[in-house]
Parts: C-alpha cells; structure tokens; sequence
C-alpha cells in the first residue's frame, strides 16, 4: 500500500534516534518509556496504530503468574524459575501502579480466581496454594457456594479456586493509549519495516516512508516477528484467541461475578466488566489446528463453543453483544524470548561481527502479565544496565539459525 503525500508530509520520519523500537503494543511502547527514562532519544514504528494487535485485543487481566497453575510451573522450569516468574508477573503490576495505572476510569483492583473443575487440576491447585505459601506468595483458596456465591459457584462449582489477591483488571485500550501518552516522543510512526542494514554507527532502519539511523534496534512485533524474521517462525507462531461481550442486565446483582476467572489451565478466562457485560473467552484447545493462523477473524465454531461454556458457568443463556478475535505469539515453552537477535546482520544479510538488534516477544497470551515489566528490563539490558533474567535469555533453542531481516 502507498502513503499519500499529506501522510508523509504531515509526520515525516526522523533521520536518527538513539533508539529504535519496532512494534507499538504494550512490550514495545514499554520498552520505549525506559529508554527515555535512560535518555535515549527512542522512535517507535509500527505498521499500524498503537493496539492493533494482541495488546488491544485481550481480556484486560492483570494476573499474577501464568494462566496455567504454580505446581505445573516448578515441574516444568524448576522450583526457582517458577518463583522467578511469578515475581516478574507481581512486579509487571507494581511497576504500572508505581506509574499511574489505579488513576485510569477502567482499572480496578480485582482477584483472579484459577478454577478447576477436574480432580488433577484441583490437585495440582491445592499443591499450587501450598508451594506458593511456602516461596512467600500472598494466596487464597476458595471452595464451595458460601452465603454469596456468584453464578459460577451456584451453577457449574468448581472443586476448588486459587485466589490472587492483589490482582487488577483494565481496559487495554485505554491502558496502552495511557503508556504512549507519557512518551516524550509523538505520535508512534506509523510505517512499514522493510529492513535493518548494519552501519559502522549501528544500523539503518529501512522503512516505507524513509531510513532512521540508529544506534540500537528492538523488536517488538509478538505474532506478527516471523514476517520480518524467517528464522524466528519455529519459535514464535501465531495463534489466534477469540472472545465474546454478553448482556448481563438479565443477571441478578448477587450472581455478578467476583472474581476476574480462569478455568480449565487457562484454557477458558472470564469476568464481569461492568454491571451490565460479562466478557469470555478461550476456547481454542478444541480447534486447536485451525487456530494456528494470523487471521484475526472471529470463527463460528469457537464462538458456539464459548457461547455454551457461558451458559454452563452463568446458568442461563445471555444474548451476545460482541465478537472479536486476537493473534498471540506463542513459544515452544511457553515463555517470552527477550535477547539479542542469533547473530548480527549487515547490509548484506550476511552474519557480521558487529552488534546485533534485539528481540522481546512471544508472551503465549500472557503479555498484559509479563510485557511491561520484562520489555522493560530488556531496554535496560540492552543499555548496559542490567541483566535479562535467564528465563528468557539466549540458549534455550539450540538449533535456533538467524537470517536477515526483510520483507
């Protein structure tokens, strides 16, 4: 697609900046604000507006944690990583209420609830509540109707719920809007990343509408990262996550959901955004080849699917008021990659001995949980002021190749 001449006109591009970040959602608008704080002198360029993609298209949790349980992470990563993590996670939300975040019109505090309608699940939550106690977690368990009980504890109880207590809710929208508002740099450019040359000063940022010098470059495109790095395809690819708005004026007060929930290892998440919209999603376990795609289209299956699981949950059937889908970038661990690129690039494509771009993406549907805070870390190792932790640092692919970056 061409630019007009009044869009090149109205905003061209700068020549150089000490920074470079590409990708506009909540990691790379993140990383943006710590290179300032540094300040560096950072340009952010996105083929479209700030949101557009998964950071614009969640459900709004503020979690602590990963969507799967505490125990089924110390199995996985082993007992300090698991801690690792999910101090990263409690850090991502003190680092946004230490900006700000409580003042925006949509955020509130909220528990999350992890739910488990099976017996293992239950089993691994009760093992979770114990070994999150135990590393210092502040964590609750929940079971049975009680006096109180919203509809999911009167219509589909779970066998038991692990509560965060100190988790939020938001509208990502207005919170990624909130983040680009305190750049000292704007507007966000809006432009397509052709390609990065290597100079003897750094590299070259070649886009649509002209080239900025830079010193450094971070790529922050999560989903979309294998359009513009072939090697990277493997280890972060698209999968689409869909969600639906219900009309809860038909629900009674007292059933109005407590908890911000997620269910079946993650699989399913709802909550209860205002007095009148319950929001749901999930659902792709059951379609999981078809929704390995970029396209960010609702399906009619998945929808079906989440319209009788919310039936289920809330014992009625609400009329659906909305239908919207998002594509995540999802890692063979499950983790983010925070690193510098496999090998650096010159203006050839050829491997060279030089300094390298590097990368923050891949957050497998937890980036409103992990992007700000590990984005941000990233900008400062990348500046010479700390370390990636090793969770997310090089090494964890052996065969990982590098290639040039190109469209």
């Amino acid at each position: 697609m061409s630019n007009s001449l009044w869009h090149i006109r109205a905003t061209p591009l700068p020549e150089r900046a000490d920074r470079v970040v590409v990708g506009a959602g909540i990691a790379g608008i993140s990383a943006s604000l710590a290179f300032e704080s540094l300040g560096l002198d950072t340009v952010v360029i996105d083929g479209r507006y700030p949101g557009w993609g998964a950071s614009g298209r969640n459900a709004g949790f503020l979690m602590r944690g990963a969507a799967d349980n505490y125990a089924a992470a110390v199995d996985d990563l082993g007992r300090e990583h698991a801690k690792a993590l999910w101090t990263l996670t409690e850090n991502n939300l003190t680092r946004l209420r230490n900006l700000g975040i409580d003042q925006l019109p949509h955020y509130r505090p909220q528990p999350s609830c992890l739910v488990a309608f099976d017996k293992k699940e239950a089993e691994q939550l009760e093992r979770s509540a114990a070994l999150m106690a135990e590393d210092g977690f502040d964590v609750d368990t929940r079971r049975g109707q009680g006096e109180h009980a919203d509809a999911l504890w009167r219509y589909e109880p779970p066998r038991i719920g692990l509560v965060n207590p100190h988790d939020a809710v938001c509208d990502p929208v207005e919170l990624l809007a909130w983040l680009c508002s305190l750049l000292k740099r704007m507007p966000i450019a809006e432009t397509t990343l052709q390609r990065i040359e290597q100079t003897d000063a750094g590299f070259a940022v070649v886009t649509s509408r002209g080239t900025i010098m830079s010193e450094q470059v971070l790529i922050c495109t999560n989903a979309y990262t294998a359009s513009l790095l072939p090697e990277y395809a493997r280890l972060i690819q698209p999968n689409r996550g869909q969600m639906l708005a219900l009309d809860a004026t038909g629900l009674p007060a007292h059933e109005r959901l407590e908890f911000a929930y997620y269910a079946n290892h993650g699989s399913e998440y709802f909550r209860q955004l205002d007095e009148t919209t319950i929001i749901v999603g999930g659902w792709r376990r059951h379609f999981e080849h078809d929704e390995r795609t970029i396209e960010n289209q609702p399906t009619v299956g998945v929808q079906q699917g989440l319209e009788s699981f919310a039936e289920r949950i809330l014992g009625r059937r609400l009329p659906v008021r909305h239908r919207w889908a998002g594509t995540m970038g999802f890692t063979p661990d499950h983790l983010p990659i925070a690193e510098p690129l496999a090998s650096p690039i010159d203006a050839s494509g050829d491997a060279s001995d030089g300094a390298s771009p590097w990368i923050c993406a891949g957050f497998t549907g937890h980036g409103m949980s992990m992007a700000h805070e590990l984005a941000t870390q990233t900008a400062l190792a990348m500046s010479g002021r700390s370390e990636v932790p090793d969770l997310f640092r090089p090494g964890r692919f052996a065969d990982k190749t590098a290639g040039r970056i190109d469209r």
